[in-house]
């Protein structure tokens, strides 16, 4: 029998199908039912492209998504939060892929794997096929969706993670985790890459090049980008457009706002990505000018504090936070994240010795 269903119906069936527990869903599907169907879609298409996840579920979800440009901006912006906590792997092409040349990146399910949490509950991450997670019933139904991460709290008396060890997860060690990058002072940081950006050779112009504009208050991150004119000079974090795909993000050498040298981004064994890499230089590029970047505290109540943020920061850091809070959003900030108010000396002075950021008064 067919049977016209509302949007909030249908997302409602779709809950079920990506073992979602039972809650009400509106005329748009939420994130955490948009987390789930991405890994199982990643499950089944893999290794594809980004945007080709993008597309394909921007696509099933036709007609009831809304503003089919604004959906799919929304659901790139789960895809990466799910490569940011580890669920898809981002990687270089191997030779059997069926477009292996093209030097491009492809997205790849993660193996099912868990990283304990300060509070002693774990977050789950990586994909076990369409079905998602090799979870048992009962410990799916005590899963927390926190955006796109899923948190399991610890039970009084119960060994989690010799439970999780037996289910096939691997325990991740924090470390392995984070992939946290080595400390340094801003000024070294910033000295590391002038320096390589010396050795590449002369260009010509780029037409369209954006940079970050380092004599800009860094609250406004939008504001920030701007196009290169004569009071430009010395290294900036850039983005440089090509024929095919979204800008590059590069270092660029500047003389009077006209380009000497570009450098694009990366590290060996791409360990870290093109704009995690430009993120944290451009936090050394402000700490090294007096202007450093700043983020806020608030208390919520006695137990939770408020971190707002007015800059990107990259994926380890994200991460690191995701370890004791939760990523949320708030106004007036690009995002905030909300953690016991116990660790806000740990986690601030982390932000101080990772990317020399302060505290706004």
């Amino acid at each position: 029998m067919i049977a016209l269903l509302s949007p909030a119906q249908a997302f409602d069936q779709v809950r079920r199908s990506v073992f979602l527990s039972s809650a009400p869903e509106h005329d748009v599907p939420s994130d955490e039912l948009l987390a789930q169907v991405a890994r199982r879609a990643i499950a089944i298409m893999a290794p594809c492209p980004a945007y080709e996840l993008v597309h394909a579920m921007a696509q099933s979800f036709g007609s009831v998504s809304g503003k089919a440009g604004a959906f799919a901006e929304r659901v790139g912006g789960i895809v990466e939060d799910l490569i940011v906590y580890g669920d898809i792997l981002e990687m270089r092409e191997s030779a059997d892929d069926s477009w292996a040349g093209t030097k491009s990146f492809v997205l790849r399910p993660a193996p099912p794997s868990f990283v304990r949490r300060k509070d002693g509950s774990v977050a789950i991450v990586g994909i076990a096929g369409e079905q998602i997670t090799p979870l048992t019933v009962e410990l799916n139904s005590r899963v927390i969706h926190h955006g796109v991460l899923r948190i399991i709290p610890t039970a009084e008396n119960e060994d989690l993670e010799a439970l999780l060890i037996e289910l096939g997860l691997l325990k991740l060690p924090e470390k392995t985790w984070l992939r946290l990058p080595a400390f340094e002072t801003a000024a070294s940081h910033v000295a590391s890459w002038r320096q390589l950006l010396a050795t590449e050779p002369i260009t010509t112009p780029i037409e369209g090049l954006q940079i970050l504009d380092t004599g800009r208050p860094p609250i406004f991150y939008k504001g920030r980008w701007v196009s290169p004119n004569r009071t430009h000079t010395g290294m900036y974090v850039a983005r440089r457009p090509q024929r095919y795909g979204a800008p590059r993000w590069c270092l660029a050498d500047l003389a009077n706002g006209v380009l000497r040298r570009f450098k694009d981004l990366s590290t060996r064994g791409d360990r870290l990505r093109p704009f995690d890499i430009a993120w944290r230089i451009q936090a050394a590029l402000d700490a090294d000018a007096g202007t450093p970047q700043r983020f806020d505290t608030s208390t919520k109540d006695s137990s939770n504090t408020t971190l707002r943020f007015y800059s990107p920061i990259p994926s380890w850091c994200e991460r690191h936070l995701s370890i004791a809070g939760r990523k949320g959003t708030a106004e007036r900030c690009l995002f905030c994240f909300e953690v016991p108010t116990a660790q806000v000396g740990t986690e601030t002075g982390f932000l101080q010795e990772a990317l020399w950021m302060t505290e706004r008064a």
